[in-house]
Order: structure tokens, then sequence, then C-alpha cells
């Protein structure tokens, strides 16, 4: 067991490493590429990370790809079982199971996925491979895209580095 003595921090971070075709110019380009929905604010956010960063070399990329803990799109898998205040030992062991074969469906979703991102972009000219970096503390627009509630890279090819 850890035993942890001192100052102990509850923030997380994400990191998306993200394709782009062209790297937009403009946050007007950049509002476009991500498609309707993606709020002002949001766009400018980003933009001005993205006028900062580098575009991430193929090494870098390659081991980022292999640690993806995230990517666009979802796995089609059975209902997940009901659990009630009557629910027996056998719910309670199906739901495990179930919850079990999910994570390794998922896991297995995510390693195809950065298999294929990788033969699509690293291995392949005319791509442009960006590393954002966001976190949850201090709240505002790069906590919110950390934590999820902002998806504001699913139109584009993108993995997701959790740092939970």
């Amino acid at each position: 067991m850890k035993v942890r003595n001192g100052f102990v921090s509850n923030s997380s971070s994400t990191s998306f490493l993200v394709v782009f075709r062209e790297v937009p110019k403009t946050a007007d380009e950049l509002a476009i590429m991500l498609g309707s929905g993606i709020n002002r604010d949001v766009v400018e956010f980003v933009f001005e990370d993205l006028k900062r960063l580098k575009s991430v070399g193929k090494k870098r990329a390659l081991d980022l790809a292999k640690q993806a803990t995230g990517c666009p799109g979802k796995i089609e898998f059975r209902s997940r079982p009901i659990l009630t205040k009557t629910s027996t030992k056998e719910n309670f062991e199906d739901y495990e199971n179930w919850v079990r074969e999910y994570r390794m469906a998922e896991n297995d979703f995510i390693s195809s996925y950065a298999d294929n991102f990788i033969k699509r972009y690293i291995r392949q000219k005319g791509f442009f491979i960006y590393l954002f970096e966001y976190e949850d503390k201090g709240g505002g627009i790069g906590s919110a895209i950390e934590c999820g509630n902002v998806r504001v890279f699913e139109k584009l090819d993108h993995i997701l580095i959790s740092h939970h």
C-alpha cells in the first residue's frame, strides 16, 4: 500500500493528440474545422493555445499514440445489467462480469483506433499533429475541456490521453 505524506493534489489533466490536414490561420478557420455547436469563447481559447504550440514530431506522436485512453467513436456493446435493492448475488456477479467485459472491449476499441491513427497520420506525410494539454485545476474553459464537458475535438481525428 502506498502512503503519501504532505500535500496531495486531486487535480487531473488530459492531453489531446489532434490531427490537422491544414493548420488553421484564424479562429474562424478553426471554428469551421471544429464544427458547429462549439462556443466561440472555446474556439478562441483553443486557437490561442494552437498559436503557441508547435507540431509534434513523429517519434513523440508515436509514443503518445501508444498511451491512448480515449478516442472518437462509440463501441457497440450489450446493455448494462440493472442492480436494485432486491438484486441477488448472481445479479452482482453478472454486473461485475459485464464491467470487466466492457472495459476489455473498450480497451480493444481504443487500441485499434490508436493503431489506425499511427498508420494514417504518423507514417504518412501531409498531416500536422498537435498536442493540447488541459487540466481541471482552476475551472474555466480548459477545465471543461479536460473533464469532457466540452467535446471540442470530436470533429477532428484525435487521441485522448488521460493523466488521472
